[in-house]
């Protein structure tokens, strides 16, 4: 196959463009596959428990019973916290774009920075609704969530500012890193609270204590990250273009974990005002914690399970010594439905597969690899043709056929619609007046991607349909990168 005459079409350098559009992928930072190991979680507990109960024991021996035990209230409060982050951090992929640092940010910073504003709004929410300093308002136990999940949520936005890949994986992530860091400051001043009214009344301080910091790290620790992380999934999932929206779907699921962080905060004051009882309050609390801890981790596992399905690749230019990783690509594609034993070495003898390879890297050449890590899991390239020699997908000379392949354990996952996006980007970077591609029939995941990325069929060859997408208006074309003739 003889090369297009006429000028070589640049090609943007370097892959991605400088102004990095949002379906750009740069390399992300590599979890902590060592620190403490996979189940280090459950080593911070353990460790956690033991400085806390020696501390608590420290200060019976030691007849400090009534004097606030700061220590073991900050190790009561952060220790199952810190060990559901680091199993976040542990299990943060090479793909997801998302550091370690940015996610303690949030947990630290982030938690501090929520109760920090949370905590005044609660109060003129409470003064507003005929509450007062020793008395909280039915009223203002109701709209908690819609005060405090709100607030968290903006924390979260916050700490996504410039973050390369808003996903739902990284919403929960992020959600959860938050709502764990207001959760654990939440739980030291209630342990602090319970100390203080104890010391008041002039009894042991020590017993409510240690109740207020085991209750908390049984029930109260996994209410706000499975709220705030939902919530952030659902305002991830509505980004487009690298920009957050408000949608439907935010709006309720907003409403939803607000109701449900109102009714916690509700259930034991309400029963309480109606039965005077405390053993019938308590007793509502933690029903009411238990039944929403089990459904809202039931939500939050199907969600992370769909997420974690959707890859998010880093992507890089096809470079000319790519030819091997093109080839098995082209495997994949000529093979997309495992019935035909397509090999490298049939590929290479098939001229009207090798078409799509042959002399690689031409000029007027341009795709981009995709990568999982260090593992190669998709490819999508485009080359010009001619009319004498039209590939499957020929529209015209100066429309370059698309040839795209995912392997098998990544299809599925969002691979190739990112390849797809890149290579528009850059067909609109060249001027081209579109892009083309063709889909056998039976192929009905490729053809359903192809049609919601833009692709309309325009012709038929064989058992397959040409689908081209159309990239009007079109962008302004450099003087040097006239279409090459054919």
């Amino acid at each position: 196959m003889t090369d297009p005459v006429g000028p070589p079409v640049p090609m943007p350098q370097p892959y991605p463009p400088p102004a990095a559009p949002p379906w750009t992928f740069p390399a992300a930072v590599r979890p902590p596959r060592k620190w403490l190991g996979r189940k280090g979680g459950l080593l911070i507990v353990a460790v956690g428990t033991v400085l806390w109960f020696g501390t608590v024991i420290f200060e019976l021996v030691f007849n400090h019973a009534n004097e606030a035990p700061t220590n073991a209230l900050f190790i009561g409060g952060f220790t199952v916290a810190a060990a559901f982050i680091y199993t976040g951090a542990y299990r943060i992929r090479p793909s997801d774009g998302l550091s370690v640092t940015r996610l303690l940010v949030a947990f630290l910073v982030g938690g501090m920075l929520a109760t920090t504003l949370a905590a005044p709004l609660n109060t003129l929410d409470n003064l507003w609704s005929g509450g007062s300093s020793g008395r909280v308002s039915l009223t203002s136990l109701s709209l908690a969530g819609v005060v405090e999940e709100l607030v968290k949520i903006l924390i979260v936005l916050l700490v996504s500012v410039r973050l390369p890949q808003k996903t739902v994986r990284n919403g929960l992530f992020l959600g959860g890193a938050v709502g764990f860091g207001f959760a654990a400051i939440e739980d030291v001043e209630y342990a602090r609270q319970a100390w203080n009214i104890a010391a008041s009344e002039h009894i042991a301080a020590l017993p409510p204590e240690i109740f207020s910091v085991i209750s908390r790290d049984i029930i109260g620790i996994f209410g706000h990250p499975l709220f705030t992380a939902l919530l952030a999934a659902a305002v991830f999932a509505a980004v487009r273009n690298g920009r957050f929206r408000i949608t439907w779907r935010v709006v309720l699921t907003y409403l939803g974990v607000a109701f449900a962080h109102g009714l916690f905060d509700l259930s034991g004051e309400l029963v309480y005002r109606l039965t005077f009882s405390n053993l019938l309050s308590q007793v509502a609390i933690y029903s009411i914690a238990v039944i929403e801890a089990v459904v809202l981790a039931f939500i939050w596992r199907s969600v992370s399970r769909r997420a974690s399905r959707q890859l998010q690749p880093a992507l890089r230019q096809a470079a000319d010594a790519d030819l091997d990783i093109l080839a098995e690509m082209l495997v994949e594609a000529t093979n997309w439905d495992g019935t035909r034993g397509t090999t490298r070495a049939s590929v290479e003898t098939d001229p009207n597969s090798w078409r799509y390879l042959e002399g690689w890297k031409r000029p007027s050449d341009f795709g981009v690899i995709a990568q999982d890590g260090t593992r190669t899991i998709g490819a999508a390239w485009a080359r010009f043709g001619t009319a004498k020699d039209a590939g499957y997908g020929y529209v015209s000379d100066d429309i370059p056929e698309v040839t795209i392949a995912v392997t098998l354990e990544a299809r599925g996952r969002g691979v190739g619609r990112a390849m797809l996006a890149a290579l528009m980007h850059t067909a609109q970077d060249l001027g081209l007046p579109g892009l083309s591609l063709s889909v056998e029939d039976g192929n009905h995941a490729a053809r359903s991607l192809y049609e919601k990325v833009g692709y309309l069929p325009v012709g038929r060859n064989g058992n397959a349909d040409t689908l081209v997408l159309a990239l009007t208006p079109p962008a302004p074309v450099l003087p040097s990168a006239e279409p090459p003739e054919g």
